[in-house]
């Protein structure tokens, strides 16, 4: 995959995924941390 395609593949699914890390807390902070680096918002 292009690095632009899996960019727009973690936009759209990293909102998803955060919003259920929230809720359910599965997992270590580094997927948090993950998902705002690659989400979108610092891009």
């Amino acid at each position: 995959y292009a690095p632009e395609d899996i960019i727009e593949y973690d936009y759209e699914y990293g909102e998803a995924e955060y919003k259920e890390a929230e809720s359910v807390t599965e997992g270590p902070t580094v997927t948090e941390e993950t998902i705002a680096q690659y989400g979108g918002k610092n891009i």
